[in-house]
């Protein structure tokens, strides 16, 4: 069986939400007090906050961290062991479109046909997934999120069976294990995971929750998330 480890960083007081572990163990994401939100970092069992960030969102192995400020016109959202960074931005149309950048030099990353696209995960070989807005022939007239996955400017749609509220990709790992979230019909969400070389997908959900999320994986099979109770 899984072990757990349940995480709450002592100043929060409006919650704690893990959004990546690297493969040393050490976790970024942030937490929720009454000022609002702020980075942290968990390694060693020690929460430090990140007073330059209002979310850490991606580290990596060598511990850099991306994330949002209050000033933040894009947002990094995840970065891998060479540096490239994904996140999203709002376009001039009002949208949400994605990016990746590295070097310095950023590309648009926009899912075909879709309304807006979220880049949440990248791994070491370039592969990135995140979430799509947009019409669902099942659903007309109806926006709805999508999980994808991308590859060397090849696009494919993730969804969960069950997901019919709509199905968010977060994070990838090196062998192309991918955790993430979907709503049911009932609004309520579930944690997920799925091997894509396998194609195999398994829901997660922490007992006694009434609502789980999984945001990140590392090398190691080890996954972060939050849970409501």
């Amino acid at each position: 069986m899984s072990s757990i480890t349940i995480l709450n960083d002592p100043l929060a007081t409006g919650g704690t939400f893990p959004q990546d572990v690297n493969d040393a163990g050490e976790i970024v994401g942030y937490y929720i007090d009454a000022q609002g939100s702020h980075g942290f970092t968990y390694a060693n069992g020690i929460f430090s906050t990140i007073p330059t960030l209002i979310t850490a969102e991606g580290t990596n192995n060598a511990g850099q961290i991306v994330g949002s400020t209050t000033s933040s016109t894009t947002r990094p959202s995840d970065i891998n062991n060479a540096v490239q960074v994904v996140g999203s931005l709002t376009a001039p149309n009002n949208t949400t479109q994605s990016f990746i950048s590295s070097g310095g030099n950023a590309t648009q990353l926009s899912f075909p046909g879709g309304i807006s696209t979220f880049a949440r995960g990248i791994n070491d070989q370039s592969q990135i997934v995140g979430y799509w807005t947009g019409t669902d022939s099942a659903f007309p007239g109806i926006t709805i999120s999508h999980g994808f996955f991308y590859e060397n400017g090849s696009w494919s749609t993730l969804d969960a069976s069950a997901g019919v509220g709509g199905t968010f990709a977060d994070g990838i790992n090196n062998s192309d294990l991918i955790v993430g979230y979907y709503i049911d019909n009932q609004g309520t969400s579930h944690g997920f995971t799925l091997d894509k070389p396998t194609a195999t997908f398994n829901s997660v959900d922490m007992q006694g929750a009434t609502n789980t999320y999984l945001y990140g994986i590392n090398n190691l099979g080890e996954r972060v998330g939050a849970f409501v109770d």
